[in-house]
């Protein structure tokens, strides 16, 4: 009777398996909600064989122009920054190290390998930032990032040997490295595990006769965020990082770029100013503020300030309208001088 009931109970159990792998597993490989940032291996600081090579331009035109006050940052950064327009209201030269889509590890290579190598010093470094980026690492535009770096970088060797990454972060790439080794190279080029599992199980004929990799490829395509600017759904900073108390935010510091950045400053004798932008506001008042993020500015603004460096928080502080702002947190090509007159009268009356 036990073998008859085995009998039919394992097909049902079958049955099952595929059901509860599609609806488990993803939530098994979920982003990690625990403290540390997510962090890829940065192996031992060299960089990857075909890499694009380090450009010195932005650093021999710092040495040509001789700015005064220096801008690194992203979008973020040169929507809101005119350097015409920042002569004109303080009287010093300017020069924009600006990038789309970049991020601390961008800026921390920028300030090491363009300004701080620099025969000229600049009176300011301002770095332009939303909420929590300044302790993120994002591996985010790869090819700038290489562009960016030389051969070697020991502080992202450094960094890849740091206890940084949780339980649930070192489960997944476990996850990720045995599925990739069991599919085939070509269809290893996402970054998301149950993708492969995807490829696996499903033929070509379920994607219309493409191959799977190029059937993504042309959904995400068709999925991107530009193409969705239509439906005002402002693209904002990652997902906030929770810390309960100065022994989190220290973790948190530890495993991110900032202590670098601090580091060159002080070594080649910079100024560096952190400048943390307002986000979209909401009708005519700023955006909400969670009690956790106010905590995290707190102890931020404490610790860049203990290592000689400054922070100005824009939050409710420039009156810029919602009018002035594009899509997501960028302002208006249009406001872009009137906001860099008004930045320039804050830090005035600031500094």
């Amino acid at each position: 009777m036990t073998t008859t009931t085995g009998q039919t109970r394992s097909p049902r159990l079958r049955a099952w398996v595929p059901l509860l792998v599609v609806f488990v597993l993803p939530f098994l490989l979920r982003p990690d909600d625990g403290l540390a940032p997510p962090q890829a291996s940065w192996g031992d600081g060299h960089k990857p064989a075909g890499a694009a090579p380090f450009d010195p331009a932005p650093g021999l035109t710092l040495a040509r122009d001789r700015p005064v006050d220096v801008f690194i940052g992203n979008s973020m950064l040169y929507t809101r920054i005119d350097p015409a327009t920042w002569e004109r209201e303080v009287g010093a030269r300017a020069q924009l190290l600006a990038i789309s889509n970049t991020f601390a590890p961008h800026w921390y290579l920028q300030l090491k390998n363009h300004v701080a190598a620099s025969a000229h010093r600049p009176r300011t470094v301002f770095v332009f930032f939303q909420d929590q980026q300044l302790t993120e690492v994002s591996l985010a535009s790869p090819a700038a990032r290489y562009a960016l770096s030389h051969e070697v970088e020991p502080a992202f060797a450094a960094l890849a040997h740091r206890p940084c990454h949780s339980l649930r972060q070192r489960f997944d790439a476990t996850v990720e490295r045995v599925v990739g080794a069991a599919l085939p190279l070509t269809r290893r080029r996402g970054a998301y595990p149950l993708a492969h599992v995807v490829d696996a199980w499903l033929g070509p004929g379920f994607f219309d006769g493409q191959e799977p990799f190029a059937f993504r490829q042309q959904t995400n395509a068709l999925f991107d965020l530009a193409n969705l600017r239509h439906l005002v759904v402002p693209f904002e900073a990652g997902r906030e990082v929770a810390v309960e108390d100065p022994a989190d935010f220290d973790r948190l510091v530890g495993c991110s770029l900032l202590p670098a950045m601090l580091d060159v400053a002080d070594q080649a004798g910079l100024s560096l100013v952190f400048v943390r932008i307002q986000n979209r506001p909401r009708a005519h008042q700023p955006p909400a503020q969670t009690d956790n993020l106010t905590r995290y500015l707190g102890w931020l603004s404490t610790f860049v300030t203990a290592r000689g460096a400054r922070l100005i928080d824009l939050r409710g502080v420039i009156d810029a309208p919602l009018s002035m702002y594009s899509y997501g947190s960028h302002i208006d090509e249009d406001s872009t001088a009137e906001y860099t007159r008004r930045f320039a009268q804050t830090w005035r009356k600031v500094f």
